[in-house]
C-alpha cells in the first residue's frame, strides 16, 4: 500500500490532499486496500477490476515522479477514472512536470537564489554544487577532486567568482584553502563539500577558519566523512535555510564498500538579506 499517498476511507480511495474515486464494495475491516488484480484480457477490464492496482504501476514505471498520482485524482479527471477512462488517456493530457533549478522539487521564489550541495559518495560518485542551476563544481565541469572542495560566488550579482579543491589526503594543502577562504571579499557566498577523504591532513589552524564562519562540524569531520556546508562572508543568512550535514564512516552501515552514504543540503537563498 502507498501509505500516507492514498488512502481507504469508508470504500473509497483518496488521495490526501484531493478528491476520492469511489470502488464498487468497501473494504473489509483490517484488509489490504491493494490486492492483487485479477488477470484481463484487456487493459480497460483490469482498469475497471482494480483501478487502485493501476495506480500502482503508474508509480512503479515513473519512479518517484509521485505527482502524476495527484494529476490522475485532481477534479474532473478523478471522475472520469470512476467512469472507467484508460490512464493512457488521461497521461496523455496531463502536463510534464517542470524540471526545478538544481533539481528541486518545487521552485525557489524568484526572489531568491536556488542552490544544492552533494558531497562525493564511493570512488566514482563526485560531489556536486550547484547554484542557479548551474553546475559550479562537479564531474561534468572537470573542477571536483579528492578532499575539500570550495566554491565562491558573488552574493550581490549571483555569479561564480573562484572554484578549487584541496587533497587532504596527500600533501600540505590547508594553508592553501586557508588563503582561498580569506580571498573570498565581502558579500560572499561560499559553498563547500568533501569528495573522498577531507580530513587526514586537515589542520587545526584550517579548522578554526571554517569553525570561524559558522560550522558546527568541522571539528568532528573524519576519515572519509561526507560533509557539505553553507556559509556567508559579510553578511547574515537566515537561521531556517539548510547550512551543513555530515555523515561519518562506519563499517557496520556504509553504503559503499569503505565510503558512507553522500549527504546533501538544498534550499533558496534570499537575494535581499542583512
Amino acid at each position: 500500500c502507498l501509505t500516507g499517498i492514498l488512502v481507504s476511507v469508508r470504500g473509497r480511495i483518496c488521495t490526501s490532499l484531493e478528491g476520492c474515486i469511489w470502488r464498487e464494495a468497501p473494504c473489509a475491516p483490517h484488509t489490504a486496500c491493494n490486492p492483487r488484480p485479477r488477470r484481463s484480457v484487456s487493459g480497460e477490464s483490469k482498469w475497471k477490476e482494480d483501478p487502485f492496482g493501476v495506480f500502482s504501476r503508474i508509480l512503479q514505471i515513473r519512479g518517484r515522479r509521485i505527482i502524476f498520482l495527484g494529476t490522475l485524482a485532481r477534479g474532473d479527471q478523478a471522475r472520469q477514472i470512476s467512469r472507467g477512462e484508460l490512464p493512457s488517456q488521461i497521461l496523455s493530457r496531463a502536463p510534464a512536470p517542470k524540471r526545478q533549478k538544481c533539481d528541486h522539487w518545487t521552485p525557489c521564489p524568484s526572489d531568491t537564489y536556488a542552490y544544492r550541495l552533494l558531497s562525493g559518495g564511493g570512488r566514482d560518485k563526485y560531489a556536486k554544487i550547484c547554484f542557479e542551476d548551474e553546475l559550479l563544481i562537479g564531474e561534468k565541469t572537470g573542477n571536483v577532486g579528492r578532499g575539500i572542495n570550495i566554491a565562491i560566488v558573488n552574493y550581490m550579482t549571483g555569479k561564480v567568482t573562484a572554484t578549487q579543491y584541496f587533497d587532504m589526503f596527500e600533501g600540505d594543502n590547508s594553508g592553501q584553502m586557508i588563503n582561498f577562504i580569506q580571498s573570498a571579499p565581502s558579500k560572499s557566498l561560499l559553498f563547500m563539500v568533501t569528495h573522498d577523504d577531507g580530513a587526514s591532513r586537515l589542520k587545526e589552524d584550517a579548522k578554526k577558519v571554517i569553525e570561524g564562519l559558522g560550522s558546527k562540524h568541522i571539528r568532528n569531520i573524519q576519515f572519509r566523512s561526507s560533509w557539505v556546508f553553507l556559509t556567508a562572508k559579510g553578511l547574515q543568512l537566515p537561521e531556517e535555510i539548510q547550512r551543513e550535514s555530515i555523515n561519518h564512516s562506519d563499517s557496520a552501515r556504509n553504503r559503499y564498500s569503505g565510503w558512507p552514504a553522500e549527504v546533501q543540503i538544498e534550499g533558496c537563498i534570499p537575494k535581499k538579506t542583512s
